[in-house]
């Protein structure tokens, strides 16, 4: 059988396809048999709570654990709304020291 090879424009030579390609053998599947409930849950207190609740809450705690500990605390405010910083303690050994 002779066997007409192209060219392409890089001037590699292109074999034809073959017409039939034969299956391949599948192994035997051995699935586990279906259960009448296919959504995976746990019992917790007594009730069912399906794996996306679960993993929604986890989100959140795990989100609302980070911005708590991430956050900084409010400045006291004073007047016209601006905050107020703390006056450093003086600590002075004499009179005139801490006029000074």
């Amino acid at each position: 059988m002779a066997v007409d090879r192209a060219s392409n424009a890089d001037g590699f030579q292109m074999l034809p396809l073959p017409r039939h390609i034969p299956p391949v053998p599948s192994l035997p599947h051995h699935h586990p048999p279906a259960s009448p409930n296919p959504t995976m849950s746990y019992t917790i207190l007594g009730r069912k709570v399906l794996n996306e609740y679960l993993a929604i809450g986890t989100f959140t705690a795990v989100g609302l654990g980070t911005w708590a500990a991430l956050r900084k605390p409010a400045a006291p405010a004073g007047p016209g709304g601006k905050p107020v910083k703390p006056e450093p303690k003086i600590e002075a050994g004499s009179k005139e020291e801490e006029e000074l």
